[in-house]
């Protein structure tokens, strides 16, 4: 276990700088057969105010390898994963933020192994009631889920026993002027229902609201995996296509910012049936402020080509999200997005 600090003061960087996103870069990062690791080199941001946002990934054969993203300096973003055998594409964004927008940005990774189901990193001390724990993926052999259980804590869990497993994350404490409220969502289903809901203790401005992908754990993965979007000011909507009753946890952190700090959300699910990618149309944004992320994918599929299936999304450019997957195939599946443009 471990973590390495990213942490901001008001003299850091842009400390007096207006607005409050310097730069979004979007990236993907090709991993080849024979390869554990692969990087990209981004213009230069500041390791304090930046952050990663996880898009998932594809893979191009059967090989139970999960990828994880590190911003491992001001200039290269690392993708790393537990296989060799195949090609993989690993999709995301770097978020170079102001002081008008963050505090402080902790990234760290936490190791699991054997049968361990839970795993704890320690960082230093957050205000909990603006902070959020993003989910980066997990070099292993599980998909992971991650919640910033208090304060000091990050908390890594999967629903059985997996082999060494290595699960990312980044905490990132927004400044207290651009926060209006942050609530953790963080679900256990066993229901054969194939969609969920769940009511938030406060309603919140969906134009203005952002939310952290944590990351989901199942005992059982095929037909299990869910999409989730924020369908009222009060709910989120987590969908499958499956039906049976195997245990699913999924982790979620919304973030509703005050007025002015969003200039546009969009959310949405593209459909992958059929096809090894697909798009969805936004209303114009700047790419360069504009987030996206990634919020699951569902599938129907039963078969031990799960892996082949895995989906990723990508901004391809300021009108077009793109949904992404290693091999098309007839059955149902869908993958959901965020994109949240910045003033």
């Amino acid at each position: 276990m471990g973590f390495f600090s990213l942490l901001a003061s008001d003299s850091a960087g842009g400390g007096g700088a207006s607005g409050y996103v310097s730069n979004v870069q979007h990236f993907a990062i090709t991993i080849g057969p024979g390869n554990l690791t692969a990087t990209e080199t981004i213009d230069s941001v500041d390791t304090s105010k930046s952050f990663v946002i996880f898009g998932s990934n594809t893979l191009s054969a059967s090989s139970a390898s999960i990828p994880r993203l590190e911003l491992t300096n001001a200039t290269t973003v690392t993708a790393t994963r537990n296989g060799t055998s195949d090609t993989m594409v690993v999709y995301g964004c770097v978020v170079e933020g102001t002081s008008n927008l963050i505090d402080t940005v902790q990234q760290g990774t936490i190791s699991m192994t054997g049968a361990s189901q839970t795993a704890t990193d320690t960082i230093t001390s957050v205000d909990t009631s603006r902070s959020a724990v993003f989910y980066l993926g997990a070099s292993g052999s599980k998909i992971a889920a991650v919640e910033l259980t208090n304060a000091t804590t990050v908390t890594a869990s999967i629903a059985s026993s997996a082999s060494t497993q290595t699960v990312g994350y980044v905490v990132v404490e927004f400044a207290a002027s651009a926060i209006n409220n942050v609530e953790k969502s963080i679900n256990s289903f066993s229901d054969s229902s194939v969609s969920n809901t769940d009511t938030l203790a406060t309603s919140v401005t969906v134009a203005n609201t952002m939310l952290a992908y944590g990351g989901e754990s199942f005992s059982n993965y095929f037909r299990d995996l869910q999409t989730t979007q924020l369908t009222a000011t009060d709910t989120l909507t987590f969908t499958r296509d499956g039906t049976d009753t195997t245990t699913r946890n999924i982790n979620i952190t919304v973030i509703e910012f005050v007025s002015g700090v969003v200039n546009a959300r969009y959310g949405g699910e593209i459909d992958m049936q059929n096809v090894t990618s697909n798009i969805a149309t936004i209303t114009e944004v700047d790419t360069s402020k504009t987030a996206l992320g990634y919020l699951g994918w569902r599938n129907s599929i039963f078969d031990f080509v799960f892996d082949t299936h895995y989906q990723g999304v990508g901004l391809t450019n300021s009108t077009t999200v793109t949904g992404h997957i290693g091999t098309s195939t007839n059955a149902s599946m869908a993958v959901s997005y965020e994109a949240v443009e910045f003033n």
